[in-house]
Order: structure tokens, then C-alpha cells, then sequence
């Protein structure tokens, strides 16, 4: 700490991933324009979105109608100019590849934190080589339109649609299925009451007597009385087909499992049936366990009031709703971001989300054990580890989240440390004194991931994800830079000290993270760090809760110092969830379906 600037700035390189991936993932973490859904997830805080984003470097599209996907890539420059009026909201996409161009248009409404926008949709191709020009659409459309110019294809089924290319019809236009199928979402369900998501901690939450199977026929079936569509559900052990009638329907409290459905639907001119389609009911299960980097703190639901508190997740019942608050649980956390993404992103699955994570957890304490409440050091929160299997119970976990290790070396006092700085000493020693503080702290870190692994390998889990911690230190240059200046005014962090707390606590840090990762078999989400490389504490576009921003959040503690300071705030939440969704996207699509019968 001093007074004012002092030490020499770094000249090393300012992180490895360079500007270009900076623009781009801040083009895609406001809203999520990658991949394009009909559903596009928005932080309220962020509601404002209107502006034109580019990325240059080779994006990977995914349009869903329907439920159905037309995935591809495009090389090259990227815009997506939004546009917003109110709470209406539309964009364009432009793209450019392999010699064509194309723009794809989607409008909608905002409500609540979600974007909903509607079809049909138009993709425009120009070009006149028939060699790069070949414009592909695949899949399930009904009652959309594609229209293409210069040289096109179209495959895939067509129930009430029109293709077209140079006002001829092209492609396969067969008839298309029967029925569509979905599954209700049991992640990001809004409390009628306070309007917040509601985060279910309990067993009954997780382990529900079945799940829902929606089936709808309503295109095949328009001049047909519902009673003539007649549905059949059979296999996964079911000791009898189930069965109803009806245009749209659900068959309720079906196990997880692959299913066989069949749909008869009875015509003035005849008898339409299904082949039997294979249905994979399945729910995912994620968790997210660990400190205050992966719980939310200084995120809370809705800030303060003058006359009122920070308000924390919405735990259902009372008890859950205290035991958020001294856990300091926000759903706007990346875990609960990662796990609404992939609640969107697939009709065909459900999620269940449950979130564990306490502000000012170690492994020790918090994780292993239980610990003293944030709001209240008489309330005790139990440790992470018993409360997971009191609320799973026999269940697998399909991912689990861990962000751990922070607190065990003392992050964050060591960073109050350097604000405070010297006292009758020079730097040196003030910088020696700390480091004798961290060693011993770092040595043990090794100790400590043993028995958190000991602990988890007695649940069942598909994939462990640990996330590495993102770097304050740095400006919009990616510089070491004075921080922390909204501490104690007008004492400071300096650009020594700065350099300091990267290289002998972020990095070591990090890196014991790795080891733990590599030793026991958990996926690390790196890059957590070089993302945030233009975005420290101190860059205008900094993706750090402040002590100015935390105080007016959640409010001050001691001497006026939050405890809110120096997490993530709500764009760099986003950025960590859009790495780790990807690896949660990749280690789901390796289990294969269960077979039916």
C-alpha cells in the first residue's frame, strides 16, 4: 500500500488469450448470442443491450426451431447489432464465409431476465459460385420459412413450410413427424411472490417421485377432435403402456429412461401413425459446492434499501430462504448461470440445480465442517459435504462445480494487508511479512485437496469441474495497476504490491488448483484468469465487484469494508460461466441414451 502511485508498471504480456478473444467473449456474455436460441438469457442489471458487437475469429452457430438444431461455423469478422426499444428487443446477425453473406433477423420481448423472441426466421444467402455458396438447413421445421437466393440446399422434414430458392422450391420436403416432446424446466421457475428464481435445497427437490413427459401433435392434427389423438408411451420398465388422448398432452411421475412413444391420430380420410419414436427422458443433475467466489457474494438477488436489507436467493421455505442469507447464495452466480444455459438450451431435458457454496468457506471449514453464518456468527451452517448427501441421497450428480482454496491461504486478508501496507517498515519488509503468512498457507493446500477429494469420491459424480481464480490486479491495458483505492482513502494497493499478489498468491494458487485437478481426476476450467486480464478491479470495464459497489450492494462491515469486495460481479460471473458451461455442454454429450426396455 502507499499513499500514491509508486513502483514500476509491468511491460510483460498482458495475458495470452489477446484483445481479439477479449472482444468477443464480451460480445457474447451480456447476452447469450452463442449459440442463437429462441431464448436468449440476459442479466436484469444488463437489460440495456442495444449496440452493434464484433468479434473477429471463427464463431460456432447453432439456430433452434423447434427444438431442433442447424449447427456450422463462420471464419472472419462477426457482427450482431441489437436493437432495443423499451422492452422490445430484435437484432440481426451478419456473417460472412467462404465467399457468401448472409443476414439472420429474430425479434422478441424481455420479461423478467429473459429474452423471447419469435419466428419465423429469414436467412438471406448472396453469392453466385455454386462451389462457395452451398447454404445447408437441416432438421425438424414447422411453420417456418427459409428463403434462400443464389445457389441453395434444403433437407431434413417439412410440415407446413416453404422453401424456396429463386422463387423455386427445393430440397427434401417431406412430411414431417408426428409429434414434437419436451420436458418441463425445473431450474429458473420464478417465485410468484418475489418474482426470484427459487433455489430447491432439498431432497425432495432432487429426488422427486418422476418427471414429465410433454407431447404435442397439434400441427398434424388441426381439423382432428382431440379425442382422436391417441398417445402411448411404453418401456423403461413401465409394468404397462400409458396412455392418453389429446392434441397436447402430459404423462406425469415417469422415471429417468429412454421411452418408445407412438401417437395414432384418427382422420375424416384415414388412420395417421407414428413409428415408434425413442424418447430419453433425462434430468441433470448439477451442484455447485465451495467460498464466496462460486456462492454469489457481492451479487445479492436485489441490493439494499435504505430501510432494508440485501435480499439472497429465494430458498422456498424460511429456512432455506436464512440459510442463503448467511451463506450469501446468489442465483447470479456462474454455476447457476452455467446450469440455466443448459436448462434453455435443450426442450428434451430438464435440470435440477443445487447450490452449496458459502462466503468465507475453506476446505476445512465450511466445506468439511460447518462454520458461522455471514450475517450471524451464531447461526452455523453445516458443512457443504454432509449437507450434499442429506439432500442428494443415492442419487449421481452429473456435474459438480468446485471453486475452493481462496480463503485456506487468506486471499483476501493478505489483500487488506497490502491496502494497510508498511507501518514503520519499508516495503520490502511488508512484503516479506506477508509472504511469511502465505508459504505455510500454500504448503497445506495440497493436504486439504486430499481430503476434499477423499470426501467426494463417496459420491457418485459424471464429471468434477474446478474453476482456477480470475486476476483483480490489472487495468484495461492488462497492466499491473494501483487498486483498491475505495478501502481506506487514501490508502491504496500500488502497482509493486499488485505485481506482488499476482505472482506470490494468484499464481501459486492456481496452480496448486491444477495439481489437485491433474491428481485426482477433476476438469480444470482454465482461462478463468487470462479472461479477466483487461478486467481487474481497476479497469474502467472492470469485471470486479468494488468496495464502492459492494457497499452500496449488501452494505459495509467492519470499518467499512464489504464483504462483497473483490468477487466477481455480474459480467464476470458471465464470463466464468461461459467457459465452464462449454466444458459441462462436452461431458454431457459423451453419456449415450440408456436403452429401452
Amino acid at each position: 500500500m502507499h499513499l500514491g502511485s509508486s513502483g514500476s508498471p509491468h511491460t510483460g504480456t498482458a495475458g495470452s488469450t489477446g484483445q481479439a478473444r477479449q472482444a468477443a467473449l464480451r460480445a457474447c456474455s451480456i447476452a447469450v448470442l452463442e449459440p442463437l436460441e429462441r431464448r436468449l438469457f440476459l442479466d436484469s442489471a444488463y437489460a440495456n443491450i442495444a449496440g452493434t458487437w464484433h468479434a473477429k475469429e471463427t464463431v460456432t452457430y447453432t439456430l433452434r426451431t423447434n427444438g431442433k438444431p442447424e449447427t456450422g461455423k463462420e471464419s472472419g469478422s462477426d457482427d450482431v447489432t441489437i436493437y432495443q426499444k423499451g422492452n422490445k428487443v430484435w437484432y440481426k446477425r451478419h456473417w460472412s464465409v467462404m465467399g457468401s453473406s448472409g443476414t439472420v433477423t429474430r425479434s422478441g420481448t424481455i420479461k423478467g431476465n429473459h429474452v423471447t423472441l419469435t419466428g419465423p426466421f429469414v436467412i438471406v444467402a448472396q453469392g453466385v459460385k455454386v462451389a462457395t455458396n452451398t447454404c445447408t438447413l437441416q432438421g425438424n421445421l414447422v411453420g417456418d420459412t427459409l428463403r434462400l437466393t443464389g445457389s441453395g440446399h434444403a433437407s431434413g422434414t417439412a410440415d407446413g413450410n416453404s422453401f424456396t430458392c429463386d422463387g423455386k422450391a427445393i430440397g427434401v420436403l417431406k412430411r414431417g413427424p408426428l409429434f414434437t416432446w419436451s420436458m418441463p424446466e425445473r431450474y429458473g421457475i420464478r417465485s410468484k411472490l418475489s418474482g426470484l428464481i427459487e433455489l430447491r435445497n432439498s431432497y425432495d427437490y432432487v429426488n422427486p417421485r418422476g418427471y414429465t413427459l410433454n407431447l404435442d401433435a397439434s400441427a398434424s392434427s388441426r381439423n382432428v377432435p382431440s379425442k382422436n389423438v391417441l398417445w402411448t408411451v411404453r418401456g423403461n420398465g413401465l409394468r404397462k403402456p400409458r396412455t392418453a388422448r389429446g392434441k397436447r398432452v402430459s404423462i406425469n411421475d415417469l422415471p429417468q429412461g429412454t421411452y418408445a412413444v407412438t401417437v395414432r391420430i384418427t382422420m375424416k380420410d384415414g388412420v395417421k401413425t407414428s413409428s415408434p419414436t425413442k424418447v430419453w427422458l433425462r434430468d441433470i443433475l448439477i451442484v455447485a459446492i465451495g467460498d464466496s467466489y462460486s456462492s454469489g457474494e457481492g451479487n445479492p438477488e436485489r441490493a439494499k434499501g435504505f430501510f432494508s436489507s440485501a435480499l439472497w436467493a429465494n430458498g422456498v421455505t424460511d429456512a432455506m430462504a436464512r440459510e442463503n442469507a448467511e451463506a450469501h447464495r446468489s442465483t447470479a452466480c456462474a454455476s447457476s448461470l452455467a446450469a440455466l444455459q443448459i436448462e434453455k438450451a435443450d426442450p428434451h431435458s430438464s435440470v435440477t440445480f443445487v447450490l452449496l457454496s458459502q462466503s468465507g468457506a475453506t476446505v476445512d471449514s465450511g466445506v468439511l465442517g460447518p462454520k458461522g453464518g455471514s450475517e450471524s456468527s451464531s447461526y452455523t451452517l453445516s458443512g457443504q459435504i454432509d449437507e450434499l448427501r442429506r439432500i442428494v441421497g443415492q442419487r449421481k450428480i452429473d456435474i459438480l462445480t468446485v471453486s475452493v482454496g481462496g480463503n485456506d491461504i487468506g486471499f483476501a486478508d493478505r489483500v487488506a494487508d497490502l491496502v494497510k501496507g508498511p507501518l514503520l517498515q519499508s516495503q520490502e519488509q511488508e512484503l516479506a511479512d506477508i509472504q511469511a503468512k502465505l508459504t505455510p498457507a500454500l504448503a497445506d493446500l495440497p493436504r486439504r485437496y486430499a481430503n476434499l477429494a477423499r470426501a467426494l469420491g463417496t459420491f457418485r459424480v459424471g464429471r468434477t469441474i474446478v474453476t482456477e481464480y480470475p486476476d483483480p490486479t490489472r487495468d484495461d491495458s492488462g497492466e499491473f495497476a494501483e487498486f483498491a483505492g475505495d478501502y481506506w482513502w487514501p490508502l491504496k494497493i500500488d502497482r509493486t504490491e499488485a505485481e506482488f499478489a499476482y505472482r506470490n498468491a494468484l499464481l501459486p494458487l492456481n496452480s496448486a488448483v491444477a495439481k489437485a485437478a491433474s491428481d485426482y481426476g477433476w476438469r480444470l476450467a482454465t482461462d478463468i484468469a487470462d479472461d479477466f486480464t483487461f478486467h481487474g478491479y481497476a479497469a474502467a470495464d472492470h469485471w470486479f465487484v468494488t468496495n464502492t459497489e459492494a457497499c452500496a450492494l449488501q452494505g459495509g462491515g467492519i470499518l467499512g469494508i464489504s464483504s462483497g469486495s473483490l468477487h466477481p460481479n455480474a459480467m464476470g460471473h458471465h464470463a466464468i460461466a461461459g467457459i465452464v458451461v462449454e466444458i459441462m455442454r462436452a461431458e454431457l454429450a459423451k453419456v449415450p441414451a440408456p436403452s429401452s426396455s
